[in-house]
């Protein structure tokens, strides 16, 4: 998702409304078959769909704080995590896809099977995202001109305190760990891994409920 334009309040009066798009890269249909979604690719669709309404429902009218522009990391990812809990709900998938020739939804064995999987080493997973966080944390806080970025060093320290599987000497992660270089998330990375802990609150708010109420949801509007 990226923002076109977002909403204000003009000179002459008048209000902009918000803008945003989604550029997407999905199959093209082959053999005379429909294009068809890996379960992943839906996962990314809904992520990025919940930035575009995370900048397209704001009811702010000043252009530098309206949408998705001057929100605390400890928030920008929530909408779009938050979107991604649909992709697992065995009753919004049912209602959002089906087999493509029957129309039938997925089955409760085979969504069983793929939360198996998705939770697989999920401690391995936090770890790797705290690495990532503290890397990206001291990266920032630490660089001094003079003495040079010890990009490799810093993170062979934090890799003793956080991982469990050694990374080989020839590693060079940092040099393709765009999201804190060129995709704006520099001294913010941790907001992935915070966010999760409030994607999965709002959900449990929402399971206590009926499937459609609005009710759980709109406490995030005067929360965040």
């Amino acid at each position: 998702m990226d923002d076109c334009v977002g909403q204000m309040r003009k000179a002459d009066g008048s209000l902009q409304k918000p803008v945003a798009y989604l550029t997407c890269n999905f199959n093209r249909p082959v053999n005379g078959k429909p294009a068809l979604f890996t379960h992943d690719e839906v996962i990314t669709l809904f992520h990025e769909f919940g930035h575009g309404l995370h900048h397209m429902l704001t009811r702010i009218e000043t252009a530098g704080v309206s949408g998705i522009s001057g929100v605390p990391w400890d928030a920008v990812e929530l909408p779009s995590q938050f979107m991604e809990n649909w992709c697992w709900e065995p009753e919004a998938l049912a209602f959002i896809s089906g087999h493509y020739e029957t129309g039938e939804p997925l089955p409760k064995e085979l969504l069983d099977k793929m939360l198996a999987a998705k939770n697989y080493q999920a401690a391995l997973f936090i770890l790797r995202q705290l690495e990532f966080g503290l890397f990206d944390f001291r990266l920032h806080a630490e660089f001094r001109p003079d003495q040079g970025a010890k990009i490799l060093e810093t993170l062979a320290e934090i890799k003793k305190l956080v991982a469990v599987v050694p990374s080989p000497s020839w590693g060079r992660f940092p040099h393709a760990f765009s999201h804190i270089f060129a995709g704006g998330y520099a001294a913010g990375y941790y907001s992935y891994l915070w966010l999760t802990y409030w994607r999965q609150m709002l959900s449990r708010a929402l399971r206590k409920r009926a499937f459609s109420t609005v009710k759980p949801g709109s406490r995030s509007s005067t929360t965040f």
